[in-house]
């Protein structure tokens, strides 16, 4: 159930940043539409800037010539002036009469020459009536499918695709069923090797965790007000927990509840060299023991599992892409590893060599991830079906001993397993 509730909070998150991803694409496009019509205006005035220029520049010769002609009747007027002085009253007639022919000519050849101008716009039928051509920018489809959580719909063996072995050194030591422990229907969701050699277990919609051997004996079982939904080994001292809400801590010795560390919705978590991280929407946060924070990256994914190195470096398998990116100490994030495995893979351990441990329930298997020398990935599958174990749905590996403990048979059986003495 708390796996189920933590896939359903992931969707959560991705459903937030579709409708942001949605809203930024309806933006774009409104800007580009924008864009568009600027464009388009810019055009149309340039077009319309560009004929007044050639009509102003008709125009002005037009009336540079008429003026040209004016000036010459003009001179006409001159010369009528003068035949008054010295000319007879018949020339003088004569003159005016072929003057006044001559200047009716000239202002019919005039008038038959003069143009003038005008403008009329004549917008797109489509865009006069652009609000019902073009009614909206379109439509948002909501639809719904059912929530992919791995532990849950791989329920039956013929339902897994079947990953072949490729290290045939690994044997079983131990395997201890649920049912032995004290409790009803207990399902694990979590075990992690201790630094004691013991492991710690927690339970599905369970409000308590237990510390035993690997094989369930010298049981220690600890009653808690909250239920442990992931947790992380901190040091030889204690563990840390996420729960609905936020970081508390788990003494080993003796086995009791700790302080809350930090407040918050987180959905995984990781410890190193006395630093806790968290993962949350789109951000990861360092923080320490007294719930100080030490750095916060945002991110431009949403993390699923998490594994946080000596180095300060911070591996994280995406929620919804087989992948897994590795965000250094400065922040920058880079994708290392693209594989059908990694497909809502559980649980994560990386090597001081940066070899990638994880495991499948779609697959049925847990599996390594390393660099190819060719900055490609490999995978290799370590231990399946052919080992006795059925339905995965949570590991740990121990980095010094090469130790692989397995949760199985949909939570009710947790196994180790040891490499093969040559």
């Amino acid at each position: 159930m708390s796996r189920i509730s933590l896939e359903l909070k992931n969707s959560c998150t991705i459903l937030f940043d579709k409708e942001v991803e949605i809203k930024s694409i309806i933006k774009d496009f409104r800007k580009k539409v924008n864009e568009y019509f600027d464009k388009i205006e810019k055009e149309l005035i340039e077009e319309m800037d560009k004929i007044c220029n050639h009509c102003r520049t008709i125009m002005g010769q037009q009336i540079s010539k008429l003026e040209a002609e004016c000036a010459e009747l003009t001179g006409y007027s001159d010369f009528i002036s003068d035949l008054k002085e010295t000319g007879s009253e018949i020339d003088l007639f004569q003159t005016i009469k072929m003057l006044d022919r001559k200047t009716h000519e000239q202002e019919i050849h005039i008038q038959e020459r003069a143009t003038v101008y005008t403008f009329e716009f004549l917008p797109l039928e489509k865009l006069i009536e652009f609000n019902t051509t073009i009614p909206s920018f379109g439509s948002i489809q909501c639809t719904n499918k059912p929530l992919p959580i791995p532990s849950i719909r791989q329920t039956d063996q013929q339902g897994q695709c079947l990953a072949h072995p490729d290290d045939h050194n690994i044997q079983m030591i131990s395997t201890f069923n649920m049912d032995k422990l004290p409790g009803e229907n207990l399902l694990v969701s979590e075990s992690h090797f201790l630094p004691d050699g013991k492991i710690i277990l927690s339970f599905m919609n369970k409000k308590c965790v237990i510390v035993c051997e690997t094989d369930g004996s010298g049981l220690d079982k600890l009653e808690l007000e909250y239920e442990p939904q992931r947790v992380a080994v901190f040091d030889r001292k204690g563990v840390v927990t996420l729960n609905e809400k936020g970081v508390a801590f788990i003494s080993l010795k003796p086995l009791k509840s700790g302080q809350e560390i930090l407040r918050g919705s987180f959905y995984a978590i990781s410890c190193s060299k006395e630093l806790i991280c968290v993962s949350s929407h789109r951000k990861l946060t360092l923080v320490n023991i007294d719930g100080q924070i030490i750095r916060e990256m945002k991110v431009n994914f949403d993390p699923r599992d998490i594994f946080l190195c000596e180095d300060r470096h911070i591996y994280c398998s995406l929620a919804i892409r087989p992948e897994i990116n590795v965000i250094d100490p400065d922040g920058k994030s880079r994708s290392i590893h693209r594989d059908k495995y990694l497909l809502n893979a559980i649980g994560m351990v990386v090597n001081d060599n940066g070899d990638v441990f994880s495991c499948s329930s779609k697959y049925n298997c847990v599996f390594k991830m390393c660099q190819d020398g060719h900055d490609e990935s490999k995978s290799t599958v370590i231990l399946n079906v052919a080992n006795d174990v059925s339905n995965i749905t949570g590991f740990d590996f121990c980095i010094e001993s090469k130790d692989i403990l397995v949760i199985s048979n949909h939570g009710k059986s947790v196994s180790l397993f040891k490499k093969r003495r040559t």
